[in-house]
């Protein structure tokens, strides 16, 4: 009976110290590998005519994806292969509601990109604007970053936001 309550402290003692050790942060850390999985200004197309509209413009568009955005601990983020398209969007004069999307493709090579950042809890300051963390998230938003134009494209008529997310790899 003695080596039972032996046993029986000893465990209830690592349990206890076990559930002492505390981990108060948080805190989601950047550092590593993200994948750029959506791109959207939040209006819905169908511009690869599968009868499926979506506002993520890499699913509806050929051109290729290759952005990865890399943070590292010395506080740099960088990518050498920014998806960066031409979109220009305009907003048809008859329906409030429906837009042109003319999406070019950069084929000839790749843009990088190179900068800092600060992380304070789950938010990241990065390009001139916050990008927040959650889960294996990571968004940014670019404010009013994407001009809408009229049909015939010779006055912008509102701007939207950008909103690019990515997914820890």
């Amino acid at each position: 009976m003695t080596r039972f309550k032996s046993i029986f402290f000893f465990l209830m003692l690592s349990l206890f110290l076990a559930s002492c050790s505390k981990d108060d942060s948080n805190e989601v850390t950047v550092i590593g590998t993200w994948e750029l999985t959506t791109w959207t200004v939040n209006i819905p197309v169908d511009l690869n005519n599968d009868t499926v509209t979506s506002t993520n413009l890499l699913d509806e568009s050929v051109c290729e994806n290759n952005e990865l955005l890399i943070f590292e601990t010395n506080g740099t983020v960088s990518s050498n292969n920014t998806f960066n398209p031409s979109v220009v969007v305009s907003q048809l004069n008859s329906n409030q509601d429906a837009y042109v999307f003319d999406v070019q493709c950069d084929l000839d090579g790749s843009i990088g990109l190179a900068g800092t950042y600060t992380q304070n809890e789950n938010n990241i300051m990065l390009f001139n604007t916050t990008a927040v963390i959650v889960g294996n998230q990571l968004t940014v938003t670019f404010q009013d970053a994407v001009d809408i134009y009229n049909e015939d494209l010779t006055e912008i008529l509102s701007s939207k936001d950008l909103i690019l997310i990515y997914a820890r790899k």
